[in-house]
């Protein structure tokens, strides 16, 4: 993934804790938004102004007070005829720096890309002077072009952006490698080359340095005076440092280097190093382009001071600055820095040797991405909301809780103890069978390499030897079979290129597959598999990131993109959408999402402002999710619904605070995957966690039961069974409430139910087909009743051939202890699968969604011959079990206990039925006693193991109080209490 201005990147995350009492507050309050501000200076000339520099080449002055107003905020600089600029890319105004002794000589910097004639990305280096006369105000007039080279790739991100003076008085400048997945051209490491370098030169041109046209490069650089490099590099193997900053009491160079696919870092840049890319990511091997051991050999390779993952939503760093100011002593001398992408603003603490310490200041609310930091005069510390537009200053004070708790829909369920590793995709085969690949070592505890396979009946499965790279990307055709894709060299042992076919029995190649990693794939209706991500041939043939598979050929959708594309969906009538980071599609201009109509491609509209990771197609709406806040001049807010009728994009509500990964459709609604927090619901923020439903007439839902809802963590992949149950698969510790590993199943129930209970008494629970008996009851409360029309994902404990269709899962508030019988109607759950409600047995398990079944005592009567019965002093979920009909009847699974029940009714007249469980079969005695202790009855019972039901008639026993107990040669009862009552 790529970082850069506008709407990027990928996904981390490190601690979740903040500790200290560090926020954030509008700075300017009475200013207008800025429209994607990228850059906060100051001149250090003592006028204490501030200068924020927007992407599309405008850059603003205005006083350093919160009470600045409108009438205050000057146009400094217009360079918007200049720049090169798309909404949603990386290229425009980029950078700015002040000469050291402005105060004297009114000079100043900027970086920024323009397009030369054959429409190649140009990064240019200029010198201005502010006006004399008018300080707020620059020369346009005293341009003079410093350094311009141009692009050897047609990607448009990766274009650095960061000038700025160094103590030592000269300029240094971050150039990015050029874009594109893992550096195609191999910029970052071949010195002859500006891309994936820092750079530094001298714009004063100091006696002793060697000048080259309007600047000199530095005596002392690591390639001065030679002819077969860049004698401006400073660093190089730098994949894209958006940010960088001096520490001005230490004079370290501190810089946040953008990752590829796993890991962002933070460099101590030093003169002459190299930091890696692309032979490394982080302190990794980048085993995506084969590097080895012996590749990084005599390279000079310095690993990063601090790396972080791409999890919970994490994916793209903004280097910060070394607090130095006084407002926050706790701070002082901790680096301060941000993920672009979810907003987490971190501190970093640096013994002088090594990384000592990182701690969470706060998470920005709203979704606001953090694209640059700033210091004022006072070294007071800033930041820029790309998409809110708002200038943000660090201060005291605990920020917010993120979002209100709203109660969810439906119910979870897991698959066994889950996924080792991590999910990136999931797909549903038409014989039912799930998917789900990624980084992975193991599924349900079976070892697995990175792709497993699931089913209700047989669990987890591996599909042969697996795959020995990570899968990004999962399709299953209509005949059954299942393409992966990703960065892998090997499946099944079979030597393949990215992508990988699997029969049902073994892997096969397609064709010589591709020569670069992909992201996403789509499969057609007629069999047709399109494949994208970031690649140049695929079988052979020249492609452009995307490329079409027909089951014997590879071949070329027009020109492809001109970036790497990340997501794909087919719609009903054919049509091909794709989404990534591109600017352009088959020659057209199509920011980040285009359709390929099957001749040509096609923008939408205006585009996104950002990455497209995800699409779906519902009707004549296509749905987007990503990384984007805007859909041309419209706040979309990471997700937006483009109307093919109308040609015309539409925001769903307030939108969601972080990163959209995954989409899916389901019975014409939307579910959205990701590493956000809250959805708007309502007009307000609702706490709904990685996972929501989004209607077009009710809007957003939240998934879950009561307000314990969505995942622990973060969604990558969702898809919809053929009986409805929504898999969820990611990086993730929890679904709701329930503890589950980075997979689970959802569904919503077909019928919901509450009701009052107020003591002793029968409750039926309407269109549920259950009425519940209460007695015992201590304190009054309420009942919820969701009866689900699948079965449970996993049912241990229950014969395979016994399993029905339903599952109930029954919660209550309020009830301090009660008895409750449950009495399922068959007649009143169709197609409930049960012909003889005399052989069903319920089953219940503790935790709803996991767990292994246990059977309940069945309290069948004779007189209720369609009510499936059982007693049970706890809710939670329950199924049937249908057994042959036996007088005692026997669940299919072992007891673990001998256990003896209450009896049902009670009090009763003359008939009850008591229920016990047996560990083997065995003959048992049942013993009835009267108040003084007389045997009134004893009874012979043939027990089998498991569980046990006897009916007892006490038409020959007068009214009152009798005792009952039971006895085998391995066991007695506790004595338990019943009345007759006449």
């Amino acid at each position: 993934m790529k970082k850069v201005l506008l709407l990027l990147l990928l996904t981390c995350c490190i601690c979740e804790g903040a500790t200290a009492q560090i926020t954030y507050t509008d700075a300017f309050p009475n200013l207008a938004a800025f429209s994607g501000p990228v850059e906060f200076q100051t001149a250090d000339d003592g006028t204490n102004r501030i200068f924020i520099v927007q992407q599309s080449g405008l850059i603003y002055v205005f006083p350093n007070t919160a009470a600045a107003t409108a009438a205050d905020r000057k146009v400094f600089l217009d360079l918007s005829d200049s720049v090169a600029f798309t909404a949603g890319q990386e290229r425009g105004l980029l950078g700015l720096a002040f000469h050291p002794n402005f105060a004297q000589n009114k000079t100043f910097f900027v970086y920024y890309t323009d397009l030369t004639t054959g429409n190649s990305t140009r990064m240019n280096l200029a010198r201005y002077q502010a006006d004399p006369a008018n300080p707020d105000a620059a020369l346009l007039t005293s341009k003079v072009n410093v350094l311009s080279f141009v692009k050897n790739q047609s990607n448009s991100n990766h274009n650095g952006g960061k000038i700025a003076f160094g103590p030592d008085g000269y300029l240094y400048a971050s150039i990015g490698d050029g874009g594109g997945g893992n550096d195609p051209q191999k910029n970052a490491q071949d010195t002859s080359r500006f891309f994936g370098k820092i750079l530094r030169i001298d714009v004063d041109l100091k006696s002793g340095n060697e000048v080259t046209g309007d600047y000199a490069i530095p005596a002392d650089n690591p390639f001065a005076g030679t002819s077969a490099t860049r004698k401006e590099i400073y660093a190089w193997g730098v994949r894209n440092t958006w940010r960088f900053s001096f520490d001005p009491v230490t004079g370290r160079l501190w810089a946040g280097d953008v990752g590829q696919n796993a890991v962002e870092e933070i460099d101590l840049v030093q003169k002459g190093r190299n930091y890696g890319w692309r032979e490394t990511e982080g302190n990794d091997l980048n085993t995506a382009v084969g590097a080895t051991a012996a590749d990084t050999v005599g390279k000079n390779i310095v690993l990063p001071v601090f790396t972080y993952q791409h999890s919970d939503g994490n994916a793209s760093i903004t280097g910060g600055y070394v607090y130095r100011g006084g407002l926050l002593p706790e701070l002082s001398g901790k680096y301060i820095y941000a993920d672009y992408v979810s907003g987490r603003v971190w501190a970093l603490t640096y013994n002088g040797s090594a990384a000592a310490g990182n701690e969470l200041l706060f998470k920005t609310t709203g979704g606001v991405q953090v694209s640059s930091f700033g210091v004022d005069e006072q070294s007071n510390l800033y930041f820029c909301g790309y998409n809110s537009g708002r200038i943000y200053k660090l201060t005291s004070g605990t920020a917010a809780p993120t979002g209100m708790a709203v109660a969810g829909i439906g119910g979870w369920s897991a698959l066994k103890s889950g996924i080792t590793g991590s999910v990136r995709a999931a797909a549903v085969a038409p014989d039912s069978s799930l998917y789900v690949a990624g980084s992975i070592t193991a599924a349900g505890g079976i070892a697995v390499s990175n792709i497993a396979r699931w089913t209700p009946a047989t669990g987890w499965s591996g599909l042969g030897a697996g795959i020995n790279g990570t899968v990004n990307a999962l399709a299953a055709a209509p005949n059954g079979d299942v393409f992966a894709a990703g960065s892998f060299t090997s499946a099944g042992g079979v030597a393949v290129s990215n992508i990988a076919k699997w029969s049902g029995t073994s892997w096969q190649p397609v064709s010589t597959g591709v020569d670069g990693y992909v992201s996403a794939l789509a499969m057609a209706s007629n069999g047709d598999v399109f494949a994208a991500g970031s690649f140049t041939s695929a079988g052979g043939v020249a492609v452009s990131n995307i490329a079409k598979w027909d089951g014997a050929a590879w071949s070329t959708l027009d020109s492809g993109m001109n970036n790497e594309v990340r997501s794909l969906a087919v719609a009903p009538n054919g049509d091909l959408y794709a989404g990534g980071n591109f600017s352009a599609a088959g020659g057209t201009a199509a920011s980040c999402i285009a359709k390929w109509n099957g001749t040509d491609w096609e923008s939408l509209g205006s585009g996104t402002s950002g990455f497209v990771e995800a699409i779906a197609v519902i009707g004549e709406d296509v749905y987007a999710g990503g990384s984007f806040g805007f859909t041309g001049t419209t706040e979309t807010k990471r997700i937006a619904r483009w109307n093919t009728a109308s040609q015309q994009w539409f925001t769903l509500a307030g939108g969601v605070d972080n990163t959209v990964s995954s989409l899916a459709v389901k019975e014409g609604e939307l579910y959205v995957g990701g590493a956000f927090t809250v959805a708007d619901v309502a007009g307000a923020n609702a706490r709904v966690r990685s996972l929501a439903k989004w209607n077009l007439s009710e809007g957003w839902s939240a998934l879950g039961l009561d307000t314990a809802v969505g995942a622990g963590g973060t969604v990558n992949a969702l898809a919809v069974a053929q009986n409805g149950t929504l898999y969820t698969g990611g990086n993730f510790s929890s679904a709701g409430d329930l503890i589950t590993t980075d997979i689970a199943a959802w569904n919503l129930p077909d019928t919901v139910s509450t009701q009052t209970v107020n003591g002793n008494g029968t409750v039926s629970f309407a269109g549920t087909g259950l009425t519940i008996d209460f007695s015992d009851v201590i304190d009054s409360g309420s009942v919820t009743v969701q009866r689900f029309a699948q079965p449970a994902t996993v049912q241990d404990g229950v014969a395979e051939t016994d399993r029905s269709a339903y599952r109930f899962v029954i919660t209550q508030s309020g009830l301090s202890s009660f008895s409750a019988l449950l009495r399922f109607n068959r007649t009143g759950i169709p197609n409930s699968g049960v012909s003889d409600a005399a052989a069903a047995q319920v089953y219940r398990r503790e935790t709803p969604g996991n767990g292994s079944f246990a059977m309940l005592p069945n309290v069948f009567d004779s007189a209720a011959p369609d009510e499936i019965r059982a007693t049970t002093n706890a809710f939670s979920e329950f199924i049937f079990g249908i057994s042959p009909t036996l007088s005692v009847k026997s669940p299919a699974g072992n007891a673990t206990e001998y256990k003896l029940f209450q009896n049902y009714p009670n009090p009763f007249n003359p008939e009850t039925t008591i229920s016990f469980t047996m560990k083997r079969a065995e003959k048992t005695t049942l013993q009835v006693y009267d108040l003084l202790g007389r045997a009134v009855q004893n009874v012979q019972i043939d027990a089998v193991q498991g569980g046990n039901t006897y009916r007892f008639n006490a038409s020959r026993l007068a009214s009152g109080i009798y005792f009952y107990r039971l006895s085998a040669p391995n066991f007695k009862s506790k004595t338990m209490k019943m009345t007759i009552l006449k």
